[in-house]
């Protein structure tokens, strides 16, 4: 009997997790999905953006806005994580958490120390090549935070909404 694609990475994430390639592939599954969504921007993975700790990538564009990413793959790295997260400053704070599926004390975990959420995707939705459609759906119904209000629109380069727009299909 064939695997299905989800049962494949389950197992290459059971075979992965003990080696540390997880976050590794993550980055660069990520960066990857990034440039295409995003090309005018860069995505640098392991910086020091918080005193302690690095974050596991941030997205940077040129008008200044920022976005970060955060795996969690174990429950117990769950306060550690989300304190990297929480502290960054960012216009966008965004979890990758394990999937359910995988490991559901993850999941649990987070919701149980952040009950009011963060926006969150599944590592499948990253990693898995049939899901970079659906991931790329997510990035669509994200919120985005609002232009200063003391700021007139006239005198912004670039607004928060239109920084990290993704490149437009061209007419034919």
């Amino acid at each position: 009997m064939d695997k299905t694609e989800f049962q494949r990475f389950a197992d290459w994430v059971a075979i992965s997790l003990p080696k540390h390639q997880v976050h590794t592939a993550f980055q660069n599954a990520l960066r990857a999905l990034l440039v295409a969504e995003f090309p005018n921007t860069t995505a640098i993975p392991e910086v020091y953006a918080v005193v302690g700790g690095r974050n596991d990538m941030i997205q940077y564009s040129q008008g200044g806005q920022r976005a970060v990413f955060e795996l969690f793959c174990s429950p117990s790295q769950v306060p550690q994580d989300l304190r990297l997260l929480e502290r960054a400053e960012a216009d966008w704070k965004i979890a990758i958490l394990l999937d359910e599926q995988i490991n559901p004390n993850v999941a649990t975990s987070f919701f149980r120390k952040k009950p009011e959420g963060l926006p969150f995707l599944w590592l499948s939705q990253i990693i898995m090549p049939s899901n970079s459609a659906s991931c790329s759906a997510c990035r669509h119904s994200t919120p985005r935070p609002r232009p200063h209000p003391d700021i007139p629109p006239s005198s912004r380069l670039r607004t928060p909404e239109t920084a990290l727009s993704p490149k437009r299909p061209t007419a034919t």
